[in-house]
């Protein structure tokens, strides 16, 4: 995955990656589960703020070309995710450092 650039629309496709999905796909690779797939939709994003998020980013999303905007943001709601809290939260991980302060 060396190279490839940051994936903004968090697609599966690894053509482009974002950081939860590689360490995702680091452990499936050694046979471990970690972490949840979810849906985008089910992520608390009606709001305003991700409305905006994802209006600005479904024009260069290329799953949406040739789509109408709510016809886009439905295929960006129903999309897979890995997300890093799903993975810290996983019971088969433990914590082995941290430098955090508090």
């Amino acid at each position: 995955m060396k190279g490839r650039p940051y994936d903004l629309f968090f697609s599966f496709d690894n053509r482009e990656i974002y950081c939860s999905e590689l360490a995702w796909l680091a452990y499936g690779a050694a046979k471990l589960l970690v972490g949840k797939v979810q849906k985008v939709r089910d992520l608390h994003v009606s709001n305003a703020l991700a409305d905006r998020l994802i209006a600005a980013r479904s024009g260069r999303d290329s799953a949406c070309d040739g789509l109408g905007a709510e016809a886009c943001k439905a295929v960006i709601l129903n999309r897979d995710l890995v997300t890093p809290v799903s993975i810290a939260r996983d019971r088969n991980l433990r914590q082995v450092y941290t430098n955090y302060p508090f």
